[in-house]
């Protein structure tokens, strides 16, 4: 499952992916408490199409990279740009 998080104004975030088992897009919206509301997919009542999603993303007014947009247009899943995925990062040793 591909998972991406935009951050809004107001400490809100936008959570948008692809759920590549169950083929559906969701879009969540996280207020500045913590509580997410599901707006696109499974846990909503909005259908997890790509028109569904990118309709949802355009009325947040998210900023979502240009591969995602493409991705959206052509009802495709979400591609890592360069195919190998991003180190996790870890905590930084403190100097003694």
């Amino acid at each position: 499952m591909s998972r991406y998080v935009v951050p809004l104004p107001n400490d809100e975030r936008v959570v948008y992916g692809f759920d590549r088992i169950l083929q559906y897009y969701f879009v969540d919206h996280i207020d500045a408490e913590g509580e997410p509301e599901a707006l696109v997919g499974l846990m909503s009542g909005v259908y997890g199409s790509a028109v569904n999603a990118l309709e949802c993303l355009t009325r947040l007014n998210c900023s979502i990279p240009p591969d995602h947009l493409m991705s959206l247009y052509m009802d495709l899943p979400f591609q890592d740009t360069d195919g190998v995925p991003e180190p996790i990062p870890t905590p930084k040793e403190s100097a003694q």
